[in-house]
């Protein structure tokens, strides 16, 4: 259960445990002496530990562009707050401007 608390990141976990397989796998090819079972096992074992890596980058850049995204969002919402205020304050300017004329005979 403690072992379950330390550990808040899954991902790092999974790559401790590869990193762990991977020296383990390198310590059977040298004791062996014939690697090419081991060879497969340990490219596997580095193989999975990079798409982990991977994902995580894929993960950080997703919350970046979703990030940007919202900022983007917000900065749109602004202006067209902003214009809507100018073509408010266009139409009575030109409703006024209308009326004014509309007194003249």
């Amino acid at each position: 259960m403690k072992k379950q608390q330390e550990v808040k990141n899954p991902d790092l976990e999974h790559i401790s445990l590869l990193i762990e397989l991977e020296k383990t796998c390198a310590n059977l090819a040298q004791k062996a002496n014939s690697g090419s079972v081991i060879d497969i096992l340990m490219n596997t074992m580095r193989g999975m530990r990079g798409n982990l890596t991977l994902r995580a980058l894929t993960e950080r850049s997703l919350k970046e562009n979703k990030r940007q995204s919202c900022q983007l969002d917000t900065i749109v919402r602004r202006l067209s707050k902003e214009l809507k205020r100018k073509n408010a304050g266009l139409t009575k300017k030109g409703t006024k401007e209308a009326e004014q004329y509309a007194k003249i005979p």
